[in-house]
């Protein structure tokens, strides 16, 4: 039986790799994409280790959602020449998008929190989501608005002033899954014991 803190420290490296090569991918776009191989692994291993089962549905929905709200915006600047339409659409889709992806991202982000006890994972996702919420609102102001740089000094600290609580919020929230991933030690052994029963079944029914 492996032992379950080599497994845990196994996932907390992927974890911290994935970290790692996905901030430095607003540099390298390629690392990006390994940033995104290793978080699938991350989340393979608590679904295998951990009876995190729901993880993959989960955070594959959330990309669906993301990659088809971008082409459809996408497909809308190159094909509908109404600015208004154009705005009206991209803003109901940001918001029936954040609405699907709040429900998957919270399914996800509960799940490695009850297999880690790690409730720093579900501050991360609130604020995280919060951060980009607010984000979302500060986008649709402008695209209403339309700035061409004779707004008024209100309206301008306004927008100021949500673009900074969303990059504290993204900021605490980074902070809250790193720390979820430092205090991560192992496993129940009640889970493990079950998936090795499981396993057990499975080659004794071939």
């Amino acid at each position: 039986m492996e032992d379950r803190q080599k497994i845990a420290r196994n996932v907390k490296i992927f974890a911290f790799a994935s970290l790692i090569f996905g901030a430095l991918g607003g540099l390298i776009p390629l690392l990006s994409i390994v940033s995104w191989i290793l978080y699938i692994i991350v989340l393979y291993k608590l679904k295998v280790h951990a009876g995190a089962k729901k993880l993959f549905i989960n955070f594959f929905s959330m990309v669906g959602i993301g990659f088809f709200g971008g082409i459809i915006v996408g497909i809308l600047l190159y094909g509908v020449h109404e600015q208004g339409t154009i705005i009206v659409v991209e803003i109901l889709l940001w918001i029936i998008s954040l609405a699907v992806s709040y429900i998957f991202a919270k399914n996800m982000f509960y799940e490695i929190a009850r297999v880690t006890h790690q409730k720093y994972f579900i501050k991360a996702f609130y604020t995280g989501f919060i951060g980009i919420l607010v984000f979302v609102v500060d986008a649709g102001i402008v695209l209403i608005l339309g700035l061409n740089g004779n707004e008024s000094i209100f309206i301008l600290t306004i927008i100021s002033i949500l673009v900074f609580v969303g990059i504290v919020l993204l900021i605490i929230s980074c902070i809250y899954y790193v720390l979820a991933w430092i205090k991560f030690k192992s496993f129940d052994e009640e889970i493990e014991i079950n998936n090795i029963e499981n396993q057990i079944d499975l080659n004794s029914k071939k």
